[in-house]
């Protein structure tokens, strides 16, 4: 688990540094570092997924039993960043969603 935070919040920063924004970033959501078009998750985070298939779920029930988790992991992590502050909103996709931007740098 330790690992898979790591590689979360390493996408977290990547986004918040590519897309910044009058001195903060951009919105995102969990759907925005692993989904649309960064949907073929690789090592770790794909150990949620190939969890959720270890006990008997379809694909497609795995796939959002995962991306569920990861948005947990998500929001547990930005709450603990001890380097950065974020700001939460939510937004109307499917369901709602709940999404993040960086305001700023510690």
């Amino acid at each position: 688990m330790k690992i898979i935070k790591a590689y979360i919040k390493g996408c977290v920063y990547s986004f918040c540094n590519s897309n910044k924004l009058n001195g903060g970033s951009d919105w995102f959501a969990a759907h925005n570092l692993f989904g649309e078009e960064n949907y073929y998750w690789q090592p770790p985070i794909k150990a949620i997924w190939t969890y959720h298939k270890s006990i008997a779920k379809s694909d497609k029930s795995a796939c959002s039993a995962a991306g569920h988790d990861i948005g947990w992991l998500l929001k547990q992590i930005l709450l603990e960043d001890t380097n950065r502050k974020y700001e939460q909103s939510t937004k109307q996709r499917q369901f709602r969603v709940k999404r993040y931007r960086c305001i700023r740098n510690n």
